[in-house]
């Protein structure tokens, strides 16, 4: 394709939150590089919800749909650094705000 996406680093420090949208188009893969965090994902549709633990000493690669709404929370004294990847290059209107209630 002409572009290959977007990689990108995000890190929180205690008890701090990140994201709380979702992409109508764009895939979505997450790795937690260090720390402890909970990954929640939200289908927008169904309401179903799913915490995932993130863990540096349990390496994963999660893989987020569009349409699945996403935050990730930091419920520990450290910080973390999540590694991202997405299909799409940024586009603001492809990034919908929405409440995870955590």
């Amino acid at each position: 394709p002409a572009y290959t996406g977007e990689v990108y680093l995000t890190c929180a420090s205690a008890f701090q939150v990140k994201g709380g949208h979702y992409h109508p188009v764009a895939l979505e893969w997450f790795t937690l590089i260090k720390g402890k965090c909970d990954l929640l994902l939200e289908d927008i549709f169904t309401k179903e919800l799913l915490v995932i633990q993130l863990s540096e000493n349990d390496p994963k690669t999660i893989f987020v749909p569009n349409n699945v709404a996403h935050l990730v929370v930091n419920r520990h004294e450290d910080e973390f650094i999540l590694l991202s990847y997405t299909d799409q290059l940024y586009d603001p209107r492809d990034t919908i705000r929405y409440d995870i209630k955590y």
